[in-house]
């Protein structure tokens, strides 16, 4: 009976405990421990989405450095490139992220340096997966998602595991970029947490076992002493005493359950705080809001530091601290992401505009994730967002750089093609391409580029050297020509760039014109050429004037001494005769070169001697086919101009002359004669005002010109000469000159009967000349004596002697020095005992001028006169700045060097111009 009793007492207390039991652990395998696995993951998933849209933001950055220009494309994408292949996260800092292009070619990846720059289409993982193919084909389905394969662990390539990548494509430099999780670590991290979770389900499921142990065995035990106790009232009332003894017994083994199960409790319970902290200071540490909501009064549950900053209010409804509202978010400038959620029961992201506690706007992108209860509803709310106000800023203006972009190739000079990389089809073109082709827009686009761009004749070559240059990626394409649709030929400088456009690859051509390069390369080229001419004929006459002093002095002292009557007086004229004609020479050519070392200020000029000086230099290179004849007369008086322009007239009109009779030969008129133009022929020359005018022709019986290019040879740059012959500047020059004496030119030819250019100048209005030192030296025949004490100083002995004789005659006491330095030292030790320095221009260690210049510093009186051959350092203008009284040029005679001493020692005496 009491064993009955007993059975029937077990099976209702230990039944319900047992099905407790089984119940919590089919929830914690079925239920609980799968949905934390699938979260987890998922937590793994989109931790490596958010770290790729931030590494994705850094190659915006670069992008847009590249769009403003103030980086080249190749710069900003080797930087991205260096500093995403520096990243690392994870547990031990070993995860990363490659890139790779949509050939695919791999482009960076820092474990696998042996890929990088390799075509990747065909790598295969050991499961014969193609992964890289994989990963485009992803990214061109959606922009970004998850691929599978095997790969090695981290930076160990003996070790192969499975892992789960996920790509986003960038598509304004057409690139991958990826990252993953390796599977096996996730599994691995999955099961510590499990571990973690079934430890604690463990005890959580022993202190269940006790306390259902501890009741049953005290329902049990109760049971059975209640009915012994009944027995024993009725049998053995005299043991009550040894019952409460043992009831007593039993509540101290009781106190001692208790007890153990108390510390059970607090163990579990430390380590679940252990846990909450955990997952407390890394959601914490989060850079970006994160909250936990309720689903149904909108309290916020948890809130990490950066939400809490983020709040304007101190607050526990998310509305209020989260968006400033005094109600939940239902209007139509705020969507209320709870409503979504739980309308979806799924998660939702959206876009919202928000204001800090500056009152400073910020666009919000907001993450929001349901949490579900045993039944299925939503009962929290995760919410975490990401400021994306810089990336929509960038993107609009990157919108706007487009736009400017597209204005910009509208209206830039250089023509403008974009065409199909494989088609060659013209898709879109600017306004300077319409402007170099002739064609409208409407009929370029469409054409095929290059039959479009190259004439017939030179298509094939021309084609070939721009796919060519498209292909390999090179610079600046120059010696390709284009043809104009009125049949002209245009030389083009073409700039090539191969990118994706509107979902095609494009070639980028720009195309500028550089006939007006070709034409001043040109032009520079004959510049040069005529520098060149200077520079040489300065050089030859310094050392030519160097001789020809000593030449002309000595023959003039030994006309001195030798008889008149006598043969070596008669020899020695000619010798001097012949010297002063090499110094004329080489005046000439000094002041053709533009090297002349006389004032180029206007004086009155003589135009017979600049026609007689011209020919002089043209008589040696004309031929002898060419019959030169003058009509000149003689007392045509002076005109007020630059002997040097001047004469460049005469030798620019005279070369055109022989370039038209150079092939059959033929006649030169060179033709003088003054003309007064009155009031009554002022129709014949409406450009003139009335007056005398000196009237200059050249005229030749050439091939002669039309009309219509008469109508242009004064325009700059227009020649009927080969390149090599003209520049085009020669009569524009002629008549700029001509114009700036107020003076006119006219010109007359016909086809096969020769040209005649006319210049009319007008003659100068003060024609008095003055009376020259040698002819005063003639009329008195004697040498004045000016009894001066001279330092003379030239680096040529030959000239150091000419000169002390020269000054020895006019009767000055000489002290000869062929050393500026020992001249310097000569001075410095009795500044007081010279009255002039006469020293020469080129000599080492000093020159004249800095010798002058040391000079002037100690004694600023001191007259001095500088003497040179040829010198583009110095002239009479740059003499006198600074301080320097006298200037006299090689070769110098007697006459001359007495000329200059006059000047600065008798300074009231106006004995003309220095250097004549």
């Amino acid at each position: 009976m009491i064993q009955r009793f007993l059975e029937k007492e077990v099976i209702k207390v230990l039944l319900p405990s047992l099905m407790a039991i089984a119940l919590f652990i089919v929830t914690l395998s079925q239920i609980i421990l799968p949905s934390f696995r699938e979260n987890l993951f998922a937590d793994r998933k989109q931790s490596i989405e958010h770290i790729t849209s931030i590494v994705s933001d850094i190659l915006i950055f670069y992008q847009e450095q590249e769009s403003t220009g103030l980086m080249t494309k190749k710069q900003a994408q080797d930087l991205a490139s260096q500093q995403i292949n520096m990243l690392r996260y994870g547990n031990e800092k070993k995860d990363y992220f490659w890139i790779n292009d949509m050939e695919p070619n791999m482009i960076m990846h820092p474990y696998r340096v042996d890929l990088n720059g390799k075509d990747l289409s065909g790598f295969a993982d050991p499961n014969g997966k193609k992964v890289f193919i994989e990963f485009v084909k992803t990214v061109q389905a959606s922009d970004c998602g998850y691929v599978d394969y095997m790969w090695q662990w981290q930076d160990d390539p003996s070790q192969i595991v499975p892992k789960l990548s996920y790509v986003k494509s960038f598509t304004p430099w057409n690139w991958i970029i990826g990252t993953g999780v390796y599977v096996e670590d996730v599994e691995k991290e999955i099961s510590n947490l499990t571990a973690k979770m079934v430890t604690y389900s463990t005890y959580i499921l022993g202190l269940v076992c006790l306390l259902s142990f501890y009741i049953i065995r005290q329902g049990l035990t109760a049971a059975e002493r209640r009915k012994k106790a009944d027995a024993q009232l009725r049998q053995h009332n005299d043991h009550l005493e040894e019952m409460v003894l043992e009831r007593t017994n039993g509540l101290v083994e009781l106190n001692e359950d208790l007890r153990q199960e108390n510390h059970f409790r607090k163990t579990a319970e430390n380590k679940t705080r252990e846990q909450h902290a955990f997952l407390t200071s890394v959601l914490e540490s989060l850079p970006y809001p994160f909250c936990v909501i309720d689903a149904t009064d909108y309290a916020i549950l948890h809130a990490n530091k950066a939400a809490r900053a983020f709040g304007k209010k101190t607050t526990d409804k998310c509305y209020a601290m989260l968006r400033n509202q005094e109600k939940p978010c239902r209007n139509d400038r705020l969507i209320c992401p709870m409503d979504e959620v739980k309308e979806k029961k799924l998660s939702v992201v959206i876009e919202q505009l928000f204001y800090d506690t500056n009152d400073t706007p910020i666009l919000l992108e907001l993450h929001c994730h349901p949490i579900f209860d045993e039944k299925g509803k939503v009962v929290q709310l995760i919410e975490s967002s990401i400021d994306i106000t810089e990336r929509r800023r960038v993107e609009k203006h990157l919108q706007r750089s487009e736009q400017n972009f597209r204005t910009l190739i509208d209206t830039a000079n250089d023509a403008i093609f974009i065409s199909d990389l494989f088609t060659e089809e013209i898709l879109q073109v600017n306004k300077s391409a319409e402007k170099l082709l002739g064609l409208e827009a409407s009929k370029i686009i469409g054409q095929h580029q290059s039959k479009l761009l190259f004439p017939p004749e030179i298509y094939t070559e021309h084609r070939k050297l721009f796919l060519n240059h498209c292909l390999e990626g090179q610079g600046i394409l120059s010696g390709i020509s284009i043809g104009n649709t009125d049949g002209s030929i245009i030389p083009v400088e073409i700039s090539l760039s191969v990118s994706g456009w509107q979902e095609r690859q494009v070639v980028l051509a720009i195309f500028r014109d550089i006939t007006e390069r070709k034409r001043m390369e040109q032009n520079l080229c004959q510049s040069h050429k005529m520098e060149a001419v200077g520079t040489l004929a300065g050089g030859i006459a310094h050392d030519f004037n160097n001789i020809l002093t000593a030449i002309l002095g000595f023959s003039e002292l030994s006309l001195l001494t030798v008889p008149t009557d006598s043969k070596s007086w008669y020899n020695m004229k000619k010798v001097t005769q012949a010297a002063c004609r090499a110094r004329d020479l080489v005046s000439q050519i000094l002041t053709f070169s533009r090297c002349s070392m006389v004032d180029e200020t206007q004086k009155n000029i003589f135009l017979q001697r600049v026609i007689n000086d011209s020919l002089n230099l043209l008589s040696s290179t004309l031929p002898s086919t060419i019959d030169i004849q003058l009509q000149i007369q003689k007392d045509c008086r002076p005109v007020h101009a630059d002997y040097t322009k001047i004469q460049q007239i005469i030798m620019n009109l005279c070369t055109n002359a022989y370039h038209a009779m150079r092939d059959k030969g033929g006649v030169l008129i060179i033709s003088l004669h003054e003309l007064r133009i009155e009031k009554r022929n002022k129709l014949d020359f409406p450009e003139l005002p009335p007056g005398f005018y000196a009237v200059f022709s050249v005229q030749d019986n050439g091939t002669g010109m039309e009309q219509k290019t008469v109508s242009r040879i004064f325009d700059p740059y227009f020649t009927t000469k080969s390149q090599s012959e003209g520049t085009g500047l020669g009569l524009a020059t002629v008549q700029g000159i001509v114009q700036s004496y107020h003076g006119t030119i006219r010109v007359s030819s016909r086809i096969g009967q020769g040209s005649t250019f006319t210049i009319f100048l007008p003659i100068a209005s003060d024609t008095t000349s003055l009376q020259t030192i040698e002819e005063i030296s003639s009329q008195t025949g004697e040498l004045p004596q000016l009894t001066k004490n001279v330092l003379f100083v030239d680096d040529e002995l030959m000239i150091v002697q000419l000169g002390k004789i020269y000054l020895e005659l006019l009767g000055c006491q000489v002290t000869p020095c062929n050393s500026s330095v020992t001249a310097y030292e000569k001075f410095l030790a009795d500044p007081a005992a010279f009255d002039v320095v006469v020293t020469d221009q080129t000599m080492p260690a000093l020159t004249g001028m800095e010798l002058a210049a040391k000079i002037l510093a100690v004694r600023p009186d001191m007259p001095i006169i500088i003497i040179t051959g040829y010198s583009e350092l110095v002239d009479e203008k740059r003499a006198t700045q600074i301080g320097i009284k006298g200037f006299l040029m090689k070769p110098f005679t007697i006459d001359s060097l007495l000329q200059a001493l006059q000047k600065i020692v008798l300074p009231g005496k106006d004995e003309g111009t220095c250097g004549s």
